[in-house]
């Protein structure tokens, strides 16, 4: 797994090195299937994450991509495992084959603590979410790409406060605010509470 930061730790078991949570979001690559589907990674994932185009392969930098679509995971979910169906994971064994010109990414948020302090949690994963997103899109020189975004249940609530931040903060994230260009939601409790062990939102 091809790494963009040098601060990692190491699962239980000594392998698969992950990125460690800060307060702004890491960027961590993925690959897409190709022939065989490469595993789903069971260790928590926190940041930023590129499915598809893979770019470990060789051939990623000639696949032609015109927006970004990015999925976020719901209270108590993760990053691959909520998109997953036994080894295979939807948004880069088959969301690719759909919607080809979509550059496919997730977001990973530590969403089990998300209510067991306060509503600041949904703040700082909204603002790793804009980091994540910022830092890629300076990266690849590509400000104005359109997103589309998929929210599974608390991931709704993270995307609707970082679109309440890109306003709040327009010079730094205002160009992330423009070039939304969709959002589909999943469960997420527009008025409502998650769930009985959190306050409603």
């Amino acid at each position: 797994m091809k790494r963009l930061h040098t601060r990692t730790k190491h699962s239980a078991q000594g392998s698969n090195p992950v990125p460690e949570a800060s307060g702004a979001s890491q960027l961590v690559h993925s690959g897409a299937s190709t022939g065989q589907p490469k595993p789903v990674v069971e260790t928590p994932v926190l940041g930023l994450i590129q499915l598809w185009p893979d770019p470990d392969l060789e051939s990623a930098s000639h696949i032609q991509t015109e927006v970004d679509l990015v999925a976020i995971h719901g209270l108590g979910g993760h990053a691959y495992k909520t998109w997953r169906e036994g080894e295979k994971l939807w948004l880069r064994d088959f969301l690719p084959h759909d919607v080809p010109t979509a550059r496919v990414l997730t977001f990973g948020y530590n969403a089990g603590v998300a209510f067991t302090q306060s509503k600041s949690n949904i703040r700082d994963f909204a603002t790793s979410l804009l980091e994540g997103i910022r830092t890629f899109r300076r990266r690849n020189k590509e400000a104005d790409r359109k997103m589309i975004f998929v929210c599974h249940s608390l991931g709704g609530i993270v995307f609707k406060q970082a679109l309440v931040i890109a306003h709040e903060k327009e010079t730094r994230y205002g160009s992330i605010k423009e070039a939304v260009a969709g959002v589909i939601f999943l469960g997420t409790p527009h008025r409502g509470a998650i769930s009985h062990t959190g306050p409603s939102y």
